[in-house]
């Protein structure tokens, strides 16, 4: 079975407030599902989540050159 997760463990890994992964969750920015009034989350749904945004970030990002310092 996945490893369900809460609101405060997400918000622990992913170094986040429990206020912003809320946010998040209401408005179907980060997966979640809810077990009666309680907002859940499944460990790898967080973790994919997190490689699409950071992969996201990377590529909006202009290409720099690297520069040989040799």
């Amino acid at each position: 079975m996945k490893n369900i997760l809460t609101i405060d463990e997400v918000a622990d890994k992913l170094k986040m407030s429990k206020s912003t992964i809320y946010k998040y969750a209401e408005n179907n920015k980060m997966p979640s599902f809810k077990i009666g009034s309680c907002r859940r989350f499944f460990e790898n749904e967080i973790d994919e989540y997190l490689v699409a945004m950071v992969k996201e970030q990377r590529e909006m990002q202009p290409n720099t050159p690297t520069t040989n310092k040799g």
